[in-house]
């Protein structure tokens, strides 16, 4: 019985996005603690306070930081909680076309590399001014 209950919700095999959403979750649910820790440590302005509607906007504003923060740094947060949490699971390989060109520059691969450079430095050297005329 307790090895059923141990083991449940723990994902078998490979689950796509599971650390994703774990990262994003666990980097939400702190980042949200510490804005609203933040927010009430200090108190309202006597003068330019917009009310109800400013409420409303810093709600809004601060989960669009929350959810920035977690994005940025949600891995550094949750990477000791998902090994506790799910000790057998394995990061899903990626796939082979998103590995870099290792193979060795040939001279018909360094000309297309030159030609690919001319053509994305073309518009920059159109717009510089030449200050020796």
């Amino acid at each position: 019985m307790t090895d059923s209950i141990q083991h449940f919700g723990t994902p078998s095999g490979n689950s796509p996005g599971l650390r994703e959403t774990f990262d994003q979750s666990v980097g939400a649910t702190f980042f949200r603690q510490m804005l609203k820790s933040l927010r009430s440590s200090t108190s309202k302005p006597a003068y330019f306070h917009g009310g109800q509607a400013e409420e409303i906007f810093q709600s809004q504003l601060d989960e669009i930081l929350i959810s920035d923060m977690a994005s940025a740094s949600g891995h550094s947060l949750s990477a000791d909680l998902f090994q506790q949490q799910f000790p057998n699971y394995t990061e899903p390989t990626q796939n082979a076309s998103a590995q870099p060109d290792s193979s060795p520059v040939t001279p018909e691969k360094q000309s297309s590399i030159e030609a690919q450079l001319k053509l994305l430095h073309a518009p920059l050297a159109k717009n510089t001014i030449n200050f020796d005329a």
